[in-house]
């Protein structure tokens, strides 16, 4: 079976040259036939051309994208989830009048699974219960493809209590969150779920999200109308490996990179 790489939350914009060159690192680092996926709502939420950004990502070797509710919050995003030509999942507790899929079933290089994306009730869009999504999945659900759940958001207990919710289903479940930026790790949940409370970010190291921090003070503290643009340097990059070592059994790997 393939292992599944999580990347951290994607923050910021980020030029071609240095996503091919952390990608490459992560593969050459997991040294096994791998998907990467990640989470890049931080970039959804204020890049320019982000339909261009977005292509470099699939571009350098990501295979599938989950967003948090900063998918619907810009016209560019949206715009995205319409023409639905990437390998894309939006939060699927989101208003059924959102556009894209929040529930995906994928089949990449011969590995069959499923996607799903959601947000708890720590943001700002007004969104369904996450569970309830889960348990309509779940119950419905006549295959023993794996799934892979990413739940944007700060709300740490209410994704476990969901995980412990969902591993009584007893399908290869991988639940990660995102929104904090920070890699927290966890231990499988079960035999068959695994948790990660947040798979920690994709960031220029010593800035606050991609920013400068004298920038960020004066932008978010003392509130001076300035543009902030993201600063390039050295990359922090936080990745989970997820493997197994038979049909349901999973191991995590958590590590943390510079490139």
């Amino acid at each position: 079976m393939k292992s599944i790489v999580i990347l951290g939350q994607i923050q910021h914009e980020l030029q071609q040259q240095h996503l091919k060159n952390l990608i490459s690192a992560v593969k050459e680092d997991v040294k096994k036939d791998c998907l990467i996926f990640c989470n890049s709502g931080g970039l959804f939420s204020s890049a320019p051309e982000l339909e261009n950004q977005v292509d470099k990502l699939f571009n350098s070797g990501i295979d599938v994208l989950f967003l948090g509710e900063q998918a619907i919050t810009r016209c560019a995003g949206r715009n995205i989830l319409e023409k639905n030509n990437f390998n894309i999942v939006r939060p699927a507790n989101l208003s059924p009048l959102a556009p894209g899929a929040g529930i995906k079933r994928f089949k990449l290089d011969g590995y069959e699974f499923w996607a799903i994306s959601l947000v708890d009730h720590s943001g700002k869009i007004p969104a369904n219960p996450a569970y309830i999504e889960l348990d309509n999945f779940f119950t419905n659900k006549t295959d023993d493809l794996p799934v892979y759940i990413n739940v944007n958001g700060t709300d740490m207990r209410y994704k476990e209590a969901m995980t412990w919710k969902i591993s009584a289903y007893n399908f290869k479940t991988l639940v990660f969150g995102s929104g904090l930026g920070y890699l927290i790790a966890s231990e499988p949940y079960s035999n068959s779920c695994s948790f990660i409370p947040d798979a920690g970010a994709v960031v220029t190291q010593k800035t606050i999200g991609g920013i400068k921090p004298e920038s960020w003070w004066r932008k978010n503290i003392d509130k001076i109308p300035i543009t902030v643009f993201p600063e390039w340097g050295t990359l922090k990059c936080d990745y989970s490996v997820i493997s197994y070592d038979n049909e349901k059994s999973q191991k995590i790997l958590h590590k943390t990179i510079k490139i």
